[in-house]
């Protein structure tokens, strides 16, 4: 995963966001500063090719590096521990924070992925590479009380931003502690953002989830895919 790019010019690693129940995704944010985000990403990468991808659990990564005030991420997806059971976190020792012990970890949590929508340029499910160059997490923090009407609000509003350029899919996961929800967004490009912003339920004055969720919005490069074993890569 040193050179997590293409294995060639048409073959290269592909995360399938899977909303299958026995899928779990794991998302862990660390606090690392800018100019330490290159030798966290380098041992992040080494790490998941060396320790996750041969587990037979592992379904795939990707890494993500923060555009505007440092950061690395992680979104991992994993098969659930035992066939049957109710999704769980991986055990500790899928945890990226060993790679990463000298950078606070912000968040870590388990979600299962409630539903996904595409652009029309994007044929479903969300597809992640290197050639998706850019991400965003939305991060609405809830009660557990609250954590179903977020969805149900995102669920019809969400959809609208679809129209904005450059953004390929959203990807709503719910938080298995009821705390949380997380829209991963996939772009080629977000030069114009701001169309985003422009829409019915996204203003300022119209947010749909005012009074539900606080909200953070933080954005990423796409500096890192990797599949396990048992998932080949696809061609693209």
């Amino acid at each position: 995963m040193s050179n997590p790019s293409a294995t060639s010019s048409t073959l290269e690693p592909v995360v399938t966001i899977s909303q299958d129940r026995d899928i779990v995704t794991a998302i862990k944010r660390f606090d690392v500063p800018s100019d330490q985000q290159a030798e966290a990403v380098q041992k992040a990468a080494d790490h998941i090719a060396q320790e996750w991808k041969g587990d037979s659990k592992f379904v795939g990564a990707i890494l993500l590096r923060g555009r505007d005030q440092g950061g690395v991420s992680c979104y991992a997806q994993w098969k659930s521990p035992t066939d049957g059971e109710e999704p769980s976190a991986p055990v500790a020792s899928r945890s990226l924070a060993v790679a990463l012990p000298t950078f606070k970890l912000l968040d870590s949590r388990t979600y299962t992925v409630e539903f996904t929508d595409q652009a029309e340029s994007m044929t479903p499910p969300t597809q992640v590479s290197m050639q998706t160059p850019y991400a965003h997490f939305g991060i609405f923090s809830v009660t557990r009380e609250n954590q179903d009407r977020l969805l149900d609000l995102a669920r019809k509003y969400a959809p609208k931003s679809l129209t904005t350029p450059g953004l390929l899919a959203i990807d709503f996961h719910r938080s298995i502690d009821g705390l949380q929800v997380i829209n991963l967004g996939v772009w080629t490009t977000f030069d114009d953002f701001n169309f985003l912003i422009q829409r019915p339920g996204f203003r300022d004055d119209n947010l749909y989830w005012e009074g539900v969720a606080d909200f953070q919005g933080v954005f990423f490069d796409v500096v890192a895919v990797e599949v396990g074993h048992s998932r080949q890569p696809l061609t693209r």
